[in-house]
């Protein structure tokens, strides 16, 4: 754990210097909105991560049992992003047999230690009128609102729990950030990144899993949403080969357009590429990366473990879709309660996409597109 504590900070030292670089050629000049991220806002996230670091170590000193934990009771929710993936996650986390990292678990708490301070402090808090929990709401919602467009971000929210990852730098939100750093980039795809390191993440990645069912019941179904996990599939099978798979994909004609708009706003905080020139190039590339991924993945894996959900599918027919792939998989949860929320949120979640690429989507992603629907057709025959 120490050598990702380096890495990260070696990776946010040099990211953060190679910002403040001037270059005209580059696609990040210093807007007033770049300048106040870099002085305002990543100072303070910076300091956070140590905190976090320094909380695994008191984890692995105070609760030294939870690596006992087993994880054999996992399902991960992966997919193209603008899939589904948060629709699904949020349905399934309703569910009072399953765990999911929330927001503030996910970004403030992520280790033991670290959570039983809050949940104390959350106690003292509501006793005096909830002073603190206004102040954070505000600062929520203040910078929340601008990431509305990816996904809504609340404190209680169910979260992707690749925002664990942050204090080691191997979040790929954070690209966005720095776009220039070859270390984030190479998470684009994640299974051509060096072994050790590969390892690494990895093991440290299944410990916050281990950390978050600490004192929990052993029979509690862990679920894990990503929609920047695609090319981490074959890994995880192999880290977790107990696991089950949702696997989401929609057409690229739709989904690449969606989620750059989606971007828009996240772009305007980080003050990074103002004409969308080197966002376009990264979501082009991963989206070729997740597909390409997703079809080996569902080539080399059993029905029984791993469900295919079509976007366009899922948005016709929300609770049939879902349950079908809940009784694929052998998924013991109350179907009932799925269809409930499944029935409440189907109306605001699901909003067709209409416009137009700016720019033409490489035929490669497509091909490959078109690849899985056969692959999926043909299985299901």
């Amino acid at each position: 754990m120490y050598s990702l504590f380096f890495r990260s900070l070696y990776l946010y030292s040099f990211a953060y210097f190679d910002a403040l670089r001037f270059d005209k050629k580059r696609h990040t000049p210093f807007s007033l909105n770049r300048l106040l991220f870099l002085t305002i806002l990543f100072p303070p996230f910076l300091a956070l991560q140590i905190i976090h670091q320094i909380s695994f170590v008191l984890d692995d000193v105070l609760f030294q049992d939870y690596k006992s934990h087993p994880c054999d009771k996992l399902l991960f929710i992966i997919g193209i992003p603008r899939s589904g993936t948060t629709f699904i996650h949020r349905t399934i986390a309703a569910a009072a047999e399953t765990s999911t990292f929330s927001t503030w678990e996910a970004i403030f708490a992520p280790a033991i230690c670290e959570k039983k301070c809050l949940r104390f402090f959350h106690t003292i808090d509501s006793f005096i009128g909830r002073p603190f929990g206004r102040i954070l709401n505000f600062i929520i919602r203040l910078f929340g609102d601008d990431f509305h467009n990816v996904h809504s971000v609340t404190l209680d929210a169910p979260e992707e729990d690749y925002l664990t990852l942050l204090p080691i730098g191997a979040c790929l939100i954070l690209l966005f950030a720095f776009p220039n750093s070859p270390k984030l980039k190479g998470m684009i795809d994640f299974k051509n990144m060096a072994g050790k390191e590969k390892a690494l993440i990895l093991a440290f990645y299944k410990k916050n899993i281990q950390r978050h069912l600490y004192g929990k019941n052993r029979n509690t179904l862990f679920i894990s949403k990503n929609a920047a996990f695609c090319t981490w599939l074959p890994e995880l099978k192999s880290l977790f080969p107990q696991a089950q798979f949702i696997v989401t994909i929609r057409d690229p004609e739709t989904a690449i357009p969606t989620q750059l708009n989606a971007l828009k706003s996240a772009r305007a905080v980080f003050g990074t590429d103002p004409n969308g020139i080197a966002t376009r190039a990264i979501i082009q590339q991963s989206f070729e990366k997740n597909y390409t991924s997703v079809f080996h993945f569902l080539k080399s894996t059993s029905k029984m473990n791993c469900a295919l959900i079509q976007q366009e599918e899922l948005r016709k027919d929300s609770i049939g879709i879902l349950t079908k792939a809940i009784n694929q998989l052998a998924i013991k949860l109350p179907i009932e309660s799925i269809q409930v929320k499944s029935s409440k949120d189907n109306k605001t979640v699901y909003k067709k996409n209409t416009s137009v690429p700016q720019d033409p989507i490489d035929p490669s992603i497509t091909k490959i597109y078109k690849c899985i629907i056969e692959l999926d057709l043909s299985i299901n025959s």
